[in-house]
């Protein structure tokens, strides 16, 4: 189930994911097919903001794809498992949270964003102070210690 998940994951996205985060993806992959209703939306949420953001869009993307459920994954499970199962139990169950995911992905385009621009801002700021125009045109000059016994 999952062998199948991960390999049509890194063969749809293969520029876009790294073979290092493969047991990330199994343990998302685990969550998401088999224990997402259990588990609760919000718990489920609050797992994938604590991970890297660019790797959690590229798996929701993947994950709750209507098209990858049932064009790239289904014919694949149902020659493991029983039909009936795969429509119902996993893809089924997958789709009902497509509303709160494309939410979520939102969320997280918007805080790679931010990230993005802090990181332009950080570094338009060391190229100005590098080139002598940062800062509020005060600069300090040293003085000389006071030593006294």
């Amino acid at each position: 189930l999952l062998k199948v998940f991960i390999s049509s994951l890194y063969f749809k996205h293969s520029g876009e994911t790294n073979r290092q985060d493969q047991t990330m993806y199994i343990v998302f992959g685990y969550l998401t097919l088999l224990r997402l209703s259990e588990l609760g939306f919000t718990d489920y949420k609050a797992l994938v903001l604590s991970q890297e953001h660019i790797k959690m869009i590229v798996f929701l993307k993947f994950a709750f794809s209507e098209e990858n459920l049932n064009n790239w994954l289904r014919p694949e499970w149902i020659k493991l498992y029983d039909p009936a199962f795969v429509d119902e139990q996993l893809i089924g169950k997958v789709l009902v949270f497509t509303r709160e995911v494309d939410q979520l992905q939102a969320v997280l385009a918007g805080r790679m964003a931010s990230e993005a621009a802090k990181k332009e801002a950080a570094v338009e700021a060391a190229k100005a102070l590098a080139e002598g125009r940062g800062g509020q045109g005060l600069h300090t000059t040293p003085e000389p210690f006071t030593l006294t016994q």
